[in-house]
């Protein structure tokens, strides 16, 4: 009866190791949930980016975003009626990512450790309509 019991505990170590090996070398617990993919997400990074798109799982260390836009500011100098002051007025464009000057892919890796947190965004977002009106 030691026999059937030691081949028992043996077998259920076996296939208890083999789950913990299988979530820690496929990165298990840093999964994102799935239906962040099916939807257009803004991404928050630490130091104060947000990116649009698409975001997926990589890999334990970093998260894929495709279909990536974000917002640069561009001001706009203009002069009061007096011709007096002159006064900053922000704008915000919308850009894909991929026409500067380094010529990027339209995807990017991001480090998981460097995302904030991330927003599933509306259809009815003001994001989502700009990025209808230019692809």
């Amino acid at each position: 009866m030691n026999n059937k019991l030691l081949v028992s505990f043996m077998v259920v170590a076996t296939v208890y190791i083999s789950i913990i090996l299988s979530f820690s070398l496929l990165g298990g617990g840093n999964d994102l949930p799935k239906e962040l993919s099916l939807r257009w997400n803004a991404v928050f990074l630490s130091d104060g980016q947000v990116y649009f798109g698409h975001l997926k799982n990589e890999n334990k260390e970093f998260v894929r975003l495709t279909d990536v836009y974000y917002l640069k500011s561009g001001s706009n100098l203009q002069q009061d009626v007096a011709g007096s002051k002159e006064t900053s007025s922000q704008n915000l464009n919308l850009v894909k990512l991929g026409g500067e000057v380094h010529g990027p892919e339209n995807s990017m890796f991001i480090a998981r450790d460097k995302i904030l947190f991330i927003e599933n965004l509306k259809d009815t977002s003001t994001i989502i309509q700009a990025i209808s009106k230019v692809r």
